[in-house]
């Protein structure tokens, strides 16, 4: 039967630690697709360990025998993490977001009226050396901390887990210029309390909207193949005659076809190719096994 319920595992990579909640039915493609709010570094450049040895993007965690409570190591392929502290502390911040909604890799919704505070500062540092910055992004204010020699990538590090926007996605404007990354606050004249606005490169909102195409189906890649199973089962022991196998072998031949159609039209950053071809691969070895169901039937008639 299938795992239900949820996980929450403990994922430490960068020297920064993830605590996350999946479904049961999670895959670790899917938990590369929730790390990518936190850490920025898209699924293609993530690698998964559990029991010191690496798992693959299509294994369901209950099937490596991870469970609540179990800790995995991530490694990055081609992706530079930011320092610790500036990391930890973007992982805090889309914490509420990843617990709240499953696979969540879009933007996160929040009030114009409620700003959203996003602290980034060493444990190990009083409050009083924080150095407060109210971005606008998107027509809404967001009140976040940094250190007092916070740079503009501090502040995107912080956003991404707010917005679901990568660093290399974000354009940060202090007094109508665009700093490099490495320029701190301070540096640009930016006053504790002062304001910057935050502007999303070309094209950032269709790779969200296809983002949000792979979150979906990810979900529901995992509903077919529980069809699948299903319909093998009955097949197998007899459980429906022939009209209503047919029937639903039609239907979930439709279902993923449509699938994969919405996910090969998805427009994605570079992070999430990998992941989409491993959900039309997926949806493609269903359709490989319906053919086999129909060709089972047609040679019982």
């Amino acid at each position: 039967s299938s795992p239900t319920g949820t996980i929450g595992v403990r994922v430490v990579g960068g020297g920064v630690t993830h605590e996350l909640q999946l479904p049961a039915t999670a895959t670790v493609g899917d938990l590369k697709t929730l790390l990518q709010v936190s850490t920025g570094a898209g699924p293609g450049q993530q690698r998964i360990l559990y029991k010191a040895k690496e798992r693959g993007d299509t294994q369901l965690l209950a099937e490596a025998g991870i469970v609540t409570g179990s800790k995995l190591m991530l490694l990055f392929k081609g992706f530079t993490p930011s320092n610790p502290s500036t990391a930890n502390a973007a992982a805090s911040a889309a914490q509420s977001a990843i617990q709240l909604q499953d696979l969540s890799i879009g933007a996160v919704d929040t009030p114009a009226t409620t700003p959203t505070t996003c602290t980034l500062r060493k444990d190990d540092e009083a409050d009083a050396g924080d150095f407060p910055v109210t971005v606008v992004a998107a027509g809404k204010s967001h009140a976040v901390r940094i250190l007092s020699d916070g740079t503009a990538r501090d502040i995107k590090m912080c956003m991404s887990g707010v917005t679901g926007a990568t660093i290399a996605q974000q354009r940060l404007i202090v007094k109508g210029k665009e700093p490099p990354d490495d320029t701190s606050m301070s540096a640009l004249g930016v006053i504790q309390g002062g304001k910057v606005m935050l502007l999303f490169r070309e094209g950032f909102h269709l790779e969200t909207e296809g983002a949000k195409v792979v979150q979906d189906t990810s979900g529901k890649v995992m509903h077919l193949e529980k069809r699948m199973t299903s319909l093998r089962k009955k097949q197998q022991h007899r459980l429906a005659d022939g009209s209503e196998l047919l029937a639903a072998i039609g239907a979930l031949d439709t279902d993923a076809e449509a699938m994969i159609l919405d996910l090969e039209n998805a427009r994605l950053s570079d992070g999430l190719q990998s992941h989409r071809q491993t959900l039309v691969e997926r949806l493609k070895n269903l359709l490989v096994v319906t053919r086999q169901l129909r060709q089972n039937f047609n040679n019982r008639r």
